[in-house]
This record gives structure tokens, C-alpha cells and sequence, in this order.
């Protein structure tokens, strides 16, 4: 029936089935920093060995009696700015009620979801003005000091091994060599493993690295 005196009121109601949803953002940067929970202030102070003046050079030999090396610990600090990711999703009381749960589950799923994702853009792109101050930025607003250069390859695959691998040597170079990852886009990363030779030029030029 088409209403309650025709019959539909005692027409179960459609039978729903499982929520379908799309998959959940895993953020890289997640996985490759620290986090620190339960902090309270609007900041938080890091402290640094100064870098130029703490490069750690190799002890020498002196003779018995005489004046040993003198060296100094020089410290800087850096105060890391607290932001606040925040989002307010709108839902009515009566879906919030017949949906039983349903609701605030998905809800609580496209915060995280949201919330994932923001840490992850701002982490790796924040500008630094009024936001986070991103990875690459921080990176590109340090001249070269932190860069490598690499030979490109024939291919984007062998372009984007060689770049790996020449940082690596350089990180191993300065004693780097633990827990150590490489972040590269999902384009690029799959584009790099479907590549041959004769499309090397065609999705990147190996010239330009990937």
C-alpha cells in the first residue's frame, strides 16, 4: 500500500545494508614524525645543538701532560606554534535518532578523514604565515644546504632511484643511516614503476628529475 489505510503501516520498512563508504586517507607524515599528545600551551619550545659551531669532529691525540682540546657546546632553540584543524558537521536530530548510530559514526570517520588529511597537507606545504610551516618550504627556504644534485637517468624510475640513492650516500656520509625513508608523490611513484624507456620522456623529463 501507498499509506497507512491501504496497508503500509504494516509494510516493513526497506531493508538497509551495510554503510558503503571510499576508503580512508592514510597520511605519509604520520608515519614518518613524532607526535606529541596532551600539550596544553599555545606553543612549544625545541632546543638545538647549533649547527655550525657543533659539527662533531674527531677527537686528536695529545701527549700526556699537555693542554687537551677545549671545545664549546652552543645551543639554539626554535618555538614550534600551535594551530588548531577544526570542522563542525551539521546533522538533524530525528537522523542522528532513526539512523542509531549510524550517524555519528560517519561523522566521527570524515573528521578523522578530514583532520588526517589537513595534518598531512600543512606538515609537508604549510606556508608558515598564519598556518604550519611545511617540510618543503622549510626545505626550500634553506638554499641549498639540504639539497643533493643527481644525474638524471634514462627513465623516471632510474632518475628517481638515482636521487634516492645519492641522498642516502650523502645522509650515510654524516652518520645518517637509521629508520631512513623516501616520501615521494603517488604519481610519481607509480608512474616510476609502470615506466620503460620509451615513455621516459613522455610522462616526466628525466632531465629535470622526478
Amino acid at each position: 500500500g501507498t499509506s497507512d489505510a491501504t496497508g503500509q503501516f504494516i509494510v516493513p520498512n526497506n531493508l538497509v545494508d551495510e554503510f558503503i563508504r571510499p576508503a580512508m586517507f592514510k597520511g605519509a607524515i604520520t608515519q614518518l614524525t613524532t607526535a606529541i599528545n596532551g600539550v596544553t600551551s599555545n606553543g612549544v619550545d625545541i632546543p638545538f645543538r647549533n649547527e655550525e659551531f657543533n659539527t662533531t669532529a674527531r677527537a686528536t691525540v695529545a701527549a700526556f701532560g699537555s693542554t687537551k682540546e677545549n671545545v664549546n657546546l652552543v645551543y639554539d632553540g626554535y618555538t614550534a606554534t600551535m594551530y588548531t584543524l577544526a570542522r563542525i558537521y551539521d546533522i538533524g536530530k530525528q537522523f542522528a535518532r532513526q539512523s542509531q548510530g549510524a550517524a555519528e559514526q560517519d561523522v566521527l570517520s570524515e573528521l578523522a578523514d578530514g583532520f588526517a588529511r589537513g595534518v598531512s597537507h600543512y606538515a609537508i606545504n604549510g606556508s608558515g604565515a598564519s598556518e604550519p610551516y611545511g617540510l618543503i618550504t622549510a626545505l626550500n627556504n634553506a638554499a641549498n644546504r639540504y639539497d643533493t644534485t643527481f644525474t638524471a637517468a634514462a627513465t623516471l624510475a632510474g632518475s628517481v632511484a638515482s636521487g634516492i640513492a645519492t641522498a642516502a650516500a650523502d645522509l650515510g656520509e654524516r652518520d645518517v643511516d637509521d629508520g631512513l625513508s623516501a616520501l615521494v608523490d603517488p604519481t610519481t611513484y607509480w608512474l616510476m614503476l609502470r615506466q620503460g624507456a620509451d615513455a621516459a620522456g613522455f610522462y616526466f623529463n628525466p632531465a629535470q628529475g622526478p
